[in-house]
């Protein structure tokens, strides 16, 4: 390599240094590469600076030049893409293809080949996410500068192979370094930019979340809060300009005493995040109550604080005016309680005394009433130490008549007193009354009925010289005046009810139906121990009351109308009418009652009075005889009576075709024997729940008999019958076999003209089932057998090696007999199978330790029955149920069940009762010690002829235990 060859090196990589500082100018004005102008600035300015390293080339020989092109247009490339990189090429390849030379088609291939080379990278890189680190540059460098050397190729040969000897190797050292150093330039220019791009955007994010906050925000200085920030909000809260409160400190602001102030600063240099309600002042001098929420962080070097302070007068206000409510709602609440609880009315204006005084400033208080039979007005109640009050006095022109014309709220001091006296509305008494009244001021509130008329006032009185009366006040009392007046009124009316029942309480106390009298309104005005009995009710609670309280809400209006036409009558001979209808509960139960309602005329209008019985029992009764007639009490489904009907009126054109399934359950009665009737009863009402759940809602489901079920399907031919059977076969098919077989039969037929009949329909149906059956019932039973063989081992295991062993002898006694095969084999069947009747005993006497006492043993002994009875239900089998029958009987005829005897016992359960015997003795219980073979063939000789048939005991003896028969009789047992 020459020393101008490492010149034009050094002058290259010199120029793309050059290249990298203006396009860092350059990129901060036109954006970067990921916009399109930047794309096009970047690929102007490389063909620019490439076309200036063009011109200064060098010259390797005429027409023949290199430069740091290639450097340039795959870092184009790379980085701007093939927009960027396709106005370099066309810059570059311009100025080449003007130049012309040796080496033009080769400077036009190697442009094109490191231009294509970029943009190849930079889609594999956006594709694959490549990572843009040394490495990865150097070896796009390397492989650029490989391609552009073979683009050499191009040259004639003459000149070809010189050049590559001669700049191969600086090529190939020098060009990947600079590409990847140029890159490395041009990646941190970019995360400059891109740093410095985001920097912007979050201080303008900052500003303009900053100045839109509703809250006042504030940038405040932990140590010397000295305010540097704030925004609109701020200015518009406080009333001072932005230039005032950048020259204020926070605790300016502040309405609080220091050390307040204090722990606020204190709280928030700690981080916390919400600060207790705080009370700032404004510029105007308004002290107004604020929430805090502040974040300190460091800001330019500075501990500092963002305080969101929000202005929550209105939310103060609310909270203050809902306490007020509230406290006025529960006067209101503790009055109406206070109408229940009190006695009397005395009781009841000592408590109002007590609960006004919660809410108003009621230390002197009276309730005047106008006592409308004498003409007076009384006071019933006062409190009032301040005035010179009459307990009684005639009709006049007192403050109390002044009120009640009125009919409103009054408030009254010195100066209207004295106006009220001159125009002659209120004439005092005495001079007495007259002096007191001019010292005070009054606040009264007339007492109105239900029908508007004023028959009273509460009143609140206090010194002048004291705060006067506010509005609230004044509203206040006058809420509390109308709730005042329904109590009075309605303690009126409860001690003239009370009044009314002495009267009847001799003659409706006694009474077992409930008697009630109703106001010609339509009031309960009363109520006998009974009503309260029957309803829940009591007489407190309805007195005054609309009797549509009794009345359930769909029928209210009619039954209402009713009552007032049945008053309005008022002849004789319709004053007496009995119905049964419905009647709505104190907790909302509806019973049914019979109710025979009289009118009677009283003073104040025409009342009805009501005799009422609670017939829910009876009318349950009733309804349940009436269900029972139609339904199945096992299964909750049809009974055949309502299946009859059913059938009848469904005939008819609208419901064709008619399909009529018949469901059989199999083996219902081998369930029943081997694990009892409850068994069986569950097998039955799960079918039911099954063909419930598959059925349709217009379908009739109904059992017709024990085990036998019927399905009417309207609108349903045969091919949608069979479907619908098909999901009931499924759903059974899913049933847990562990313990019960759930098996069953079905049979369809269907009427498809109004002309057949439907009994030839049934038995339709009933032979298709039956034909099913004879398939189905077999196999369900032969299962039903392993099962009860399984459920029994489970119960007792001791069960499961007895029978075993028990089979075992079985088959050697045949054996030795010489029995076939096939009797040998039944042999060893019945051997298996001999105590499977022990299903159906007890398991804590199966597996009782001790021994059993006589109610157990007598348990014991039906087990042969049971098993006679499985065994016989099951055609595979059946041939074995008496040898299992007979196999406790013995030779002398003392056994059981039967009491057989010698050779009437079948040879099958005589051979049996050895092995069985032999087996109980030599296997041994947990209260008796097994015995020896031995010693147990020593108690089959000595039973021979008694227990035990002598033939096949002896056989037993001698040819399967190999004993002999006269030493075993010497034995001792």
């Amino acid at each position: 390599m020459s020393k101008e060859l490492f010149v034009s090196l050094l002058n290259n990589i010199t120029l793309l240094l050059a290249l990298g500082f203006l396009y860092s100018l350059g990129a901060a004005g036109w954006g970067d590469w990921r916009k399109q102008r930047g794309r096009v600035a970047a690929g102007v300015l490389f063909g620019a600076v490439a076309m200036a390293g063009m011109i200064f080339p060098l010259i390797y020989s005429p027409g023949l030049t290199f430069d740091g092109r290639t450097i340039l247009l795959g870092i184009v490339g790379l980085f701007g893409g093939w927009q960027a990189a396709a106005i370099a090429v066309a810059m570059t390849g311009a100025l080449r293809i003007w130049q012309g030379g040796i080496g033009q088609w080769t400077g036009l291939a190697s442009i094109l080949s490191s231009a294509a080379l970029g943009v190849l990278f930079k889609h594999l890189h956006d594709q694959y996410s490549w990572q843009l680190d040394s490495k990865l540059l150097y070896g796009f460098g390397w492989l650029v500068h490989m391609v552009m050397l073979a683009c050499m190729l191009l040259l004639p040969d003459s000149l070809r192979w010189k050049l590559l000897a001669d700049i191969a190797a600086p090529v190939l050292i020098i060009y990947p370094l600079a590409t990847m150093l140029y890159g490395r330039l041009l990646l941190l220019l970019e995360e400059r930019t891109r740093a410095a791009e985001t920097l912007r955007e979050s201080e303008a994010k900052y500003r303009q979340l900053f100045e839109m906050e509703s809250d006042a925000l504030f940038l405040i200085d932990n140590r010397t809060g000295d305010i540097y920030d704030v925004n609109r909000s701020a200015v518009d809260l406080y009333g001072y300009s932005r230039e005032e409160l950048l020259h204020m400190k926070n605790t300016d602001l502040s309405a609080e005493p220091d050390e307040t102030r204090s722990a606020s600063i204190q709280a928030i240099s700690a981080n916390c995040v919400k600060i207790p309600v705080r009370y700032h002042r404004k510029k105007d001098g308004t002290v107004f109550p604020v929430e805090i929420m502040a974040t300190s962080l460091v800001w330019k070097g500075r501990s500092v604080h963002i305080p969101a302070i929000r202005d929550i007068t209105e939310r103060k206000a609310t909270e203050q005016a809902l306490r007020r409510n509230s406290e006025i709602q529960t006067v209101l609440r503790e009055i109406a309680e206070s109408v229940l609880a009190a006695p009397n009315l005395d009781a009841f204006y000592e408590r109002l005394y007590q609960v006004i005084g919660k809410v108003l400033p009621a230390q002197h208080f009276h309730v005047n009433l106008l006592a409308t039979a004498t003409r007076e007005i009384v006071v019933p109640f006062s409190a009032d130490s301040l005035s010179v009050i009459p307990p009684r006095r005639q009709v006049g022109k007192g403050l109390t008549e002044y009120v009640m014309r009125q009919g409103h709220t009054v408030q009254i001091g010195p100066a209207e007193c004295e106006r009220l006296m001159k125009t002659g509305e209120y004439a005092p008494l005495s001079p007495a009354v007259r002096e007191n009244a001019l010292s005070q001021q009054f606040l009264g509130v007339p007492l109105f009925d239900a029908r508007g008329v004023a028959f009273g006032m509460i009143c609140m009185v206090k010194a002048a010289a004291d705060p006067p009366f506010g509005t609230e006040d004044a509203d206040v009392l006058s809420t509390i005046a109308a709730q005042v007046a329904v109590a009075i009124e309605r303690k009126q009316d409860e001690e003239r009810i009370r009044e009314s029942e002495a009267r009847l309480r001799v003659i409706t106390e006694s009474a077992r139906d409930a008697i009630i009298m109703i106001t010609p309104s339509g009031e309960l005005c009363f109520w006998n121990p009974a009503a309260a009995g029957i309803f829940g009710y009591r007489q407190a609670e309805v007195m005054g009351k609309s009797f549509q309280i009794l009345l359930p809400l769909p029928e209210r209006e009619t039954l209402h109308r009713r009552f007032v036409e049945f008053l309005a009558a008022g002849q004789p001979e319709e004053t007496g009418i009995t119905t049964e209808t419905e009647a709505v509960c104190s907790d909302g139960r509806v019973i049914k009652v019979e109710a025979s309602l009289s009118s009677i005329q009283l003073q104040n209008g025409r009342h009805a009075i009501g005799i009422i019985r609670d017939v829910t029992q009876r009318s349950t009764e009733r309804e349940k005889i009436e269900y029972l007639s139609f339904h199945d009490q096992l299964t909750g489904l049809y009974n055949r009576r309502f299946y009859e009907e059913e059938l009848a009126r469904l005939a008819t054109q609208r419901n064709l075709p008619l399909t009529l399934v018949i469901a059989d359950v199999n083996g219902l009665k081998l369930t029943n024997d081997a694990f009892g009737h409850v068994a069986g009863d569950n097998l039955l009402k799960k079918l039911a729940g099954i063909l419930k759940a598959v059925c349709r809602q217009d379908d009739i489901v109904a059992r017709i008999g024990g085990d036998e079920f019927v399905l009417l399907l309207p609108q349903t031919d045969a091919e949608d019958a069979a479907g619908i059977v098909r999901r009931i076969s499924d759903v059974i098919q899913q049933q847990d076999k562990e313990f019960i077989i759930l098996s069953v039969s079905f049979g369809w037929a269907t009427q498809d003209n109004v002309g057949a009949e439907l009994q030839e329909i049934f038995k339709q149906a009933e032979d298709n089932m039956y034909r099913n059956k004879l398939s189905e019932s077999d196999s369900m039973r032969n299962s039903t057998i392993h099962v009860i063989v399984k459920t029994l081992n489970e119960k007792n295991a001791r069960e499961e090696m007895h029978s075993s062993r028990v089979s075992e002898f079985c088959r050697a006694i045949g054996k030795a007999m010489t029995m076939n095969p096939h009797e040998i084999n039944e042999l060893r069947t019945v051997g298996l199978l001999h105590d499977i009747g022990k299903i159906g005993i007890d398991e804590n006497v199966l597996n009782k330790e001790g021994a059993l006492t006589n109610d157990e043993w007598r348990e014991m002994k039906r087990h042969p029955e049971i098993g006679f009875r499985i065994l016989g239900a099951v055609t595979d089998f059946s041939h074995l149920a008496r040898a299992v029958l007979e196999h406790h009987e013995r030779w002398d005829g003392g056994g059981y069940p039967k009491g057989m005897k010698e050779r009437d016992i079948c040879l099958e359960a005589r051979i049996l009762a050895v092995a069985d015997a032999f087996d109980a003795m030599t296997g041994g219980r947990p209260y008796r010690q097994a015995m020896t073979p031995t010693a147990a063939a020593a108690e089959l000789i000595q039973h021979a002829g008694s227990q035990f048939d002598p033939v096949i005991a002896k056989i037993f003896v001698e040819k399967v235990l190999g004993e002999i028969w006269n030493r075993c009789e010497t034995e001792p047992a």
